[in-house]
């Protein structure tokens, strides 16, 4: 009976601590930001990095169709960084960690890709063609109108 207990206790402690590992929240400041989107019209892209105690946001947008391109390079405030990291926590985004999906035979989708490098040396790396992690539109719609302000 004893062994039996210990190697349920086991069990328990081993399956705990895989399933916190994409499940806590993050407490590490953002050190860079990366997130793109492309499909058969064009392609838009934010970038967010701190060098030098400096925060810098790109962002690049091409429409094919409509003939548009623009671009933006500009020092911004570290808050940005400090909302995105509660947007990070609130929408659950580190669980997309490691999401790398296909849609088979899709030849006209809408691609995406994440990074998010942390301050702890920790990442946040997710990409698909055709599909995307659970709560995707909800959680890019707010990193979207996180950065509006400034394109």
């Amino acid at each position: 009976m004893k062994k039996i207990i210990i190697f349920v206790l086991t069990i328990m402690i081993a399956l705990t601590m895989l399933g916190c590992e994409n499940n806590q929240e993050i407490e590490s400041d953002i050190v860079s930001f990366y997130y793109s989107t492309s499909g058969m019209n064009g392609f838009t892209k934010y970038n967010v990095s701190v060098n030098d105690d400096k925060t810098i946001f790109s962002y690049e947008s091409r429409c094919v169709n409509c003939n548009e391109h623009k671009e933006i390079n500009e020092e911004i405030s570290d808050s940005y960084l400090k909302e995105l990291s509660k947007l990070v926590n609130d929408y659950n985004i580190y669980e997309w960690d490691g999401f790398d999906k296909n849609e088979e035979g899709l030849m006209d989708g809408g691609s995406f890709k994440l990074e998010i490098a942390f301050k702890d040396g920790k990442s946040i790396k997710a990409r698909g063609y055709g599909k995307s992690p659970d709560n995707y539109r909800e959680a890019i719609n707010a990193i979207i109108e996180l950065f509006s302000p400034l394109i």
